[in-house]
């Protein structure tokens, strides 16, 4: 059992060298983020398995590709979305919609609602604090410093989803923009 475990931690590092390698391989590369893309669904597959980070490859293959966002599926952003609620909330998951919501600076719309959409039927996956109660627990998160923790940290998190709601409500878009505000009430 013990040199299983041990196997299963060399594959979960080899793995992971591999979606580093890929990642690297993404950047400012439109051809290799065009090549990669058809596997996506599967990489995503990927998404949970522990030590195994597919999500920051994933985002670098939509970064800035404005072809490759447009053709997101509805089923794609509904992965992810059941990734978060399935394995905890990991603000480099949001970076995915993040990435997909805008190309080069450029709003897309319909990936814009098509995340707000899902977002607003899964409000549990955010985390906002816009309550009394919720602004008392981020400060005290603050004076903790808990965002210095790598990957587990709840304000991290929580400031990845507000900067997802934000890059969701760029350009001419009111009804993203009232979705938005339907979430993130500062009221």
């Amino acid at each position: 059992q013990e040199g299983h475990s041990a196997q299963q931690g060399q594959v979960a590092t080899l793995f992971n060298d591999c979606f580093k390698c890929l990642e690297a391989m993404c950047g400012d590369n439109p051809k290799a983020q065009k090549t990669l893309f058809p596997d996506i669904s599967f990489f995503a597959s990927f998404m949970g398995i522990p030590n195994v980070n597919a999500a920051d490859t994933i985002s670098a293959i939509f970064k800035d590709n404005t072809e490759l966002c447009e053709q997101i599926s509805l089923s794609f952003v509904e992965q992810v979305v059941q990734v978060i609620m399935t394995f905890g909330k990991h603000a480099r998951w949001l970076k995915i919609f993040e990435n997909i919501v805008q190309a080069n600076g450029q709003p897309l719309r319909q990936n814009q609602d098509m995340v707000l959409k899902e977002l607003s039927k899964h409000q549990g996956i955010l985390v906002l604090f816009n309550t009394v109660d919720g602004h008392n627990h981020r400060l005290k998160l603050m004076q903790a410093r808990e965002s210095d923790k790598p990957l587990e940290s709840e304000l991290v998190y929580h400031t990845q989803c507000v900067n997802l709601l934000a890059s969701c409500t760029l350009g001419n878009n009111p009804g993203a923009e009232a979705r938005a505000r339907d979430l993130f009430n500062l009221g």
